[in-house]
């Protein structure tokens, strides 16, 4: 492999480490490029498994004298000082028959694994923590829930760089900042809703795509500011600053009147158990799902609401 630039490495924050990932999914992905892109290079290589050789390669291919892809899981190991474990819960498993070292860092992204549970897997090395980065780490503007506070000050600082930590105590409090993230995909469902009622109206999609995007981005901003000023006063602020009568006020009160509101909640709520271990994941049974449909009134019009039940878990 090309070896690395060296004016890069002398002002690079960890300079021996290597950083190995077991599994390059979209979130190892997100990680590698993301540390690839950082205006120093501050590690002495990366270091992918091959469980996802398409993206492994495509890392590699972008960035050759940062990135190398080992043989196996074990030679990830035996080559890294830090390592992420960034496979899906339902293939633990496989790390099971890896040999770990005392000296090693490991920063577990598994969703419904505790610290506990990856100690006993990767013993005898002790220095462990969960963090649950985000996509946009790529973009260093990803924001990253990390646990515990006491063994993951590096970690705070690489993810710092990448956008942003929140550091807790406790698994409770990671698994309820974890649960936050599940409205990711609904809030890409929003714009994307928004954007095709747009071209419902005669609004091009590349205009819809463009205003959509920007509009939601600018909001952002603003309730960001406010978030890190006030803390959830500050988003109690925004909504009680809505103009009496008008359209956001309005649509604040129809949206919590059929149920909204109270259903984020909800999904929160089904987020966190199946966190903690409470609820199964998709994966672990076949489910059969069935859809009905409830009405709720909006200014005198009849709107359907869809709900999905299913007969062994709700997801």
């Amino acid at each position: 492999m090309p070896a690395e630039n060296v004016t890069a490495q002398s002002s690079s924050r960890w300079p021996g480490v290597t950083v190995g990932f077991i599994g390059c999914g979209t979130i190892a992905s997100a990680i590698v490029t993301g540390i690839c892109t950082l205006g120093t290079f501050h590690f002495k290589t990366i270091i992918l498994s091959p469980r996802n050789s398409q993206k492994a390669t495509r890392l590699f291919e972008k960035f050759p004298n940062k990135v190398q892809i080992a043989q196996n899981n074990q030679d990830v190991i035996d080559s890294s000082d830090w390592i992420f474990l960034c496979v899906r819960p339902q293939d633990v498993h496989c790390l099971e028959s890896l040999t770990f070292s005392k000296l090693q860092t490991i920063i577990s992204l598994i969703a419904t694994i505790s610290n506990l549970a990856i100690a006993n897997i990767v013993s005898p090395a002790s220095k462990i923590c969960r963090a649950v980065p985000l996509p946009p780490v790529a973009k260093h503007n990803g924001i990253t829930a990390i646990q515990p506070r006491n063994t993951s000050k590096n970690v705070e600082i690489l993810f710092t760089m990448l956008g942003g930590a929140v550091v807790v105590d406790d698994k409770e409090q990671l698994d309820a900042l974890q649960g936050i993230t599940s409205l990711m995909g609904p809030f890409y469902q929003l714009l994307h809703t928004s954007a095709l009622w747009l071209q419902n109206h005669n609004v091009s999609s590349q205009a819809a795509g463009d205003y959509v995007g920007a509009f939601f981005h600018s909001i952002a901003i603003d309730a960001l500011s406010h978030g890190k000023k006030n803390g959830t006063h500050g988003f109690e602020a925004l909504v009680k600053e809505q103009t009496p009568n008008g359209l956001n006020e309005n649509a604040i009160k129809e949206l919590r009147s059929i149920g909204v509101y109270n259903a984020v909640e909800k999904v929160l709520d089904v987020s966190l158990e199946r966190l903690a271990g409470k609820r199964k994941l998709p994966s672990d049974s076949t489910t059969t799902t069935t859809t009905t449909t409830t009405t709720a009134t909006i200014d005198g019009d009849a709107i359907g609401i869809a709900e999905s039940t299913s007969k062994r878990s709700r997801l």
